[in-house]
C-alpha cells in the first residue's frame, strides 16, 4: 500500500507497546512509531527501543515520530536528537522564526499542526510536511512545495494524503484501510488529467528538481513502469517525486552507513520503499547498474521496465532520469 500509517505507540493503561505487539502493525502496513514527549525520556527511549527491536526482527525499517507542544519546542528538538528520531512534530500554531532559531538538526524533520493555509508561506521552508486538523482544505501549495500532508484516522483519506495517524492502531484497522485502499484511488486517465494539471501549476522560474521530478513520474505511468528507483543522498528529491503520488513504487536508494537516518525519514514519503547500500556509485553509469541489480532484489523480471533518477553525490551536477529494462 503507497499509502503510509503512522501508529501512536501508547496503550490503554499508558504504557508503549513491547516488540512482540509492534511486530502485527508491521507486517500490516505500520511506517512510523509516534511518542509524545509528556511521557518523559526514559519512557521513550524505552518505547523506541521496542520498536527498533520490532523492525530488527522483522528487517522492515520503521520511522520514529516525536510529538511536542511549541512549548516544549526547545526540549524536544534536543530529545529528539538525541534518541535519533527521524521527525519531530509540533502541535500548535508556531511562528517561522521559532523553528529557524532552533538548533541544526540535519536528520530530522519537522511536521507542523495547521488550522487552515493562512499564514503557510513563511512556515514551507521550516516544514517537510504538515498535519491537517481540517482535512477539507485546499493543499495544492503545499503538493507543489513537495511537502507531505498528514490526517488523522480514516477509513477514506482524501487521495492528496501522503500518511494517515492512528492514535490507537490495530492490526486489524490496518487491514481494513489496505483492503478500502485497494479498491479506490484514480483510474489511469484521471490520473493523467492530474499530473497535466500540476504541470499547468508550475511557476515561470521552475526549478530544474521539479522538472525531473515530473518527468519521472509521468515517464513512469505513461510507459507502465513497475517502479521509479532513485538513487540519492538527500530529501528534497524524494519529497518532490512523491508529492505526485505515483502509481508506482518508488525505491529510494542511499548508502546506509552515511544516510541511515535519511533512509528511516523516506518511510512516511507516500509509495516509498526505503533500500540501504554499502556502496557508494562512483558516476551514473554505475548507479544504472545499481538499479537494475535492486530491480532484481526485489523480484522483479526480465522485460519489466523502470525509470531510473539520481542526485546520489552531494556535490556537482549529477541529477539525471533514465528509462531502463532489465
Amino acid at each position: 500500500m503507497n499509502l503510509k500509517l503512522i501508529g501512536n505507540m501508547l496503550t490503554d493503561n499508558g504504557t508503549f507497546l513491547d516488540s512482540a505487539s509492534i511486530e502485527p502493525l508491521i507486517k500490516t502496513g505500520l511506517s512510523a512509531g509516534l511518542f509524545d514527549i509528556s511521557r518523559g525520556e526514559a519512557e521513550i527511549k524505552r518505547g523506541r527501543d521496542e520498536v527498533l527491536t520490532a523492525f530488527v526482527n522483522l528487517n522492515s525499517p520503521v520511522a520514529l515520530i516525536l510529538r511536542t507542544p511549541a512549548g516544549n519546542l526547545p526540549e524536544a528538538a534536543s530529545l529528539a536528537s538525541r534518541l535519533r528520531f527521524n521527525y519531530l512534530w509540533i502541535e500548535d500554531d508556531i511562528a517561522p522564526q521559532a523553528i529557524s532559531q532552533l538548533s541544526p538538526m540535519p536528520d530530522i524533520k519537522i511536521i507542523l499542526s495547521i488550522q487552515n493555509m493562512s499564514g503557510i508561506e513563511g512556515l514551507l521552508p521550516h516544514c517537510a510536511g504538515f498535519f491537517l486538523t481540517d482535512p477539507t482544505e485546499d493543499v495544492e501549495l503545499l503538493r507543489m512545495a513537495g511537502k507531505q500532508i498528514f490526517i488523522k484516522e480514516s477509513q477514506n483519506p482524501p487521495a492528496f494524503v501522503d500518511a494517515v495517524v492512528f492514535e490507537q492502531p490495530t492490526a486489524k484497522l490496518f487491514t481494513d484501510l489496505a483492503t478500502q485502499i485497494s479498491t479506490s484511488g484514480l483510474s489511469d486517465c484521471k490520473y493523467s488529467s492530474y499530473l497535466m494539471s500540476r504541470q499547468s501549476m508550475f511557476p515561470q522560474s521552475v526549478l530544474k528538481e521539479d522538472i525531473i521530478a515530473y518527468s519521472t513520474v509521468l515517464a513512469a505511468h505513461k510507459l507502465s513502469a513497475k517502479a521509479i528507483i532513485a538513487m540519492t543522498c538527500k530529501a528534497g528529491p524524494i519529497d518532490r517525486l512523491t508529492s505526485y503520488h505515483p502509481k508506482v513504487p518508488v525505491i529510494a536508494v542511499a548508502n546506509r552507513t552515511l544516510y541511515e537516518s535519511l533512509l528511516l525519514s523516506f518511510c512516511c514519503n507516500y509509495g516509498v520503499l526505503p533500500t540501504a547500500i554499502t556502496k557508494i556509485p562512483e558516476n551514473p553509469g554505475e548507479e544504472i547498474e545499481f538499479a537494475r541489480f535492486i530491480a532484481g532484489l526485489y523480484g522483479y523480471q526480465p522485460g519489466d521496465t523502470f525509470v531510473v533518477t539520481g542526485s546520489y553525490h552531494p556535490s556537482g551536477p549529477k541529477q539525471y532520469m533514465e528509462i531502463i529494462t532489465l
